[in-house]
């Protein structure tokens, strides 16, 4: 099917201070797609708390957008460029671990080209990179100075359909697709493409040297869910859950996952047997935690910070730093193989853990935004199902 004689329906935002804050607009058709553009229909998409929070943050120049990024989808129309079929064959998602890993520039590159036909379930890389500049030709395409993201496309710069919050988005060239396997429901297939990824990214910054044991993960959000199950699919023995929301903590239990209250971390990570975790993953953006989560390493440890703080100010003890040789890492984003590392791990376990129950159990359209923003401000689910 042409893409001109599709018809579609978008959400477009104005702003927090705008009023309308948004409005849903029918379109007649959809833009004609280009050469190495991907046209996609939009299966589910979400929403959450902090996705409110990010949307007042937009600045004035983002804005009329339309914008949602977390989601799983499928093909309309493909227009990338062919390649051969045993290149194809390395894009499935049971390819060697050897493909996934490749630390190089073509690792990356093997993901933007190769076309799928009509009705494959997919998802792609929220952000954009140019792919050549030097941070993208050393597989760290998420720094690119010339990157831009998906659900952050000003309507004067983009093609209209640049966010998930609409029946159909438009990939730019160079946007890196990935198939969804049939044995990923489309709830947790639809976070792949932003926690999953980032959270692969982090715990494979938090690894060290030498023990990688322990593993304390501060926050109880979905960020929180996954670094827990992802420390422990990579071996972690031992994986504790730290917040002070002790009614998000009961679901963890449901997933495995040891849990305390930041008051009694010490107790738990410090005994005759144990000298601290190897690692720690915050997930919580609370700077009333980095003392905590710092405190509680061995040393040699890794604190990995994968939120920004709610203070500018990083409340660290540079002495305990030195001291204990800690290593200090921020993450942000992530690369197309950590992509493919999410949906390989959503594949293996999708039937070992309850998915659907991090997600609403409704789903809203469109027109029902509203009520779908009126239950994430509720925090009763981590994630809020749009089917657009």
């Amino acid at each position: 099917m042409s893409a001109s004689v599709v018809a579609a329906t978008r959400l477009i935002y104005f702003g927090a201070h705008h009023k309308p804050r948004w409005l849903v607009e029918h379109c007649g058709t959809l833009p004609e797609i280009q050469e190495g553009e991907v046209l996609l229909r939009v299966l589910l998409t979400t929403l959450s708390a902090d996705d409110l929070q990010k949307f007042a943050e937009m600045a004035s120049e983002d804005v009329p957008a339309v914008i949602g990024c977390e989601s799983v989808c499928e093909v309309v129309q493909d227009r990338r460029q062919h390649k051969p079929a045993d290149e194809i064959n390395q894009l499935h998602p049971n390819a060697g671990p050897q493909d996934v890993n490749s630390n190089n520039h073509n690792s990356n590159e093997k993901l933007l080209s190769v076309p799928f036909p009509p009705g494959t379930r997919c998802t792609f890389c929220v952000a954009v990179s140019c792919q050549e500049c030097q941070n993208c030709r050393n597989d760290s395409s998420r720094w690119c100075p010339n990157s831009i993201k998906y659900g952050r496309i000003p309507l004067s710069s983009g093609r209209g359909f640049s966010g998930t919050y609409a029946t159909h988005i438009v990939l730019r060239k160079l946007t890196p697709v990935v198939p969804v396997p049939p044995s990923i429901s489309d709830r947790p297939a639809a976070v792949a493409n932003v926690t999953v990824a980032a959270m692969v990214h982090a715990v494979e910054e938090a690894r060290t040297p030498s023990s990688n044991a322990s593993a304390l993960v501060t926050g109880s959000n979905l960020s929180a869910v996954f670094a827990c199950l992802l420390l422990r699919h990579n071996g972690y023995k031992r994986v504790i859950c730290c917040d002070a929301n002790q009614s998000r903590l009961k679901l963890f239990a449901k997933f495995g996952c040891e849990t305390t209250l930041p008051i009694n971390v010490e107790n738990m990570v410090y005994s005759d047997k144990s000298a601290g975790v190897d690692c720690v993953v915050d997930t919580s953006g609370n700077s009333s935690m980095v003392e905590t989560g710092i405190r509680a390493l061995r040393c040699g440890g890794t604190y990995v910070c994968s939120k920004t703080s709610d203070t500018v100010h990083f409340p660290i003890n540079s002495e305990e730093i030195i001291q204990k040789g800690l290593s200090i890492k921020g993450v942000s984003g992530y690369e197309p193989r950590h992509l493919r590392e999410a949906l390989r791990f959503l594949e293996s376990n999708h039937d070992r853990y309850p998915f659907d129950e991090l997600f609403s159990h409704r789903t809203y359209n469109l027109t029902e935004f509203e009520a779908a923003i009126h239950v994430a401000e509720l925090n009763a689910f981590h994630r809020i199902c749009i089917v657009p």
